[in-house]
């Protein structure tokens, strides 16, 4: 199952691996390769983070607020799979329609 976890650091994505057969509905246009690319990103990791930066550089202040609070819960920044967004604008604006994000 695919969970925003905005409670814990709002504005932040996460991700935990989604249950089978279960996938976001698509409802903008982007491309099969974006969809493609962020499914497989969050099926083949237990925990996975879209964020601004790199879990060891974040590059906002809710990004690090989140790699914080994983470091709290054990998840060290090594271990801790993630993507930057700032580095691919499809993939940055299709997680916003995966994850259902306003």
């Amino acid at each position: 199952r695919f969970v925003a976890l905005r409670s814990l650091a709002p504005r932040v994505v996460a991700g935990l691996r989604p249950a089978a057969g279960q996938g976001p509905v698509w409802a903008r246009g982007y491309s099969s390769e974006a969809t493609s690319r962020i499914d497989s990103m969050v099926k083949d990791n237990n925990l996975f983070v879209f964020m601004k930066g790199t879990p060891d550089a974040p590059r906002c202040g809710f990004s690090n607020a989140v790699v914080q609070i994983l470091n709290a819960h054990g998840v060290s920044p090594e271990k801790l799979e993630a993507f930057d967004c700032l580095s691919d604008d499809e993939i940055r604006e299709g997680v916003k329609e995966y994850s259902d994000w306003p």
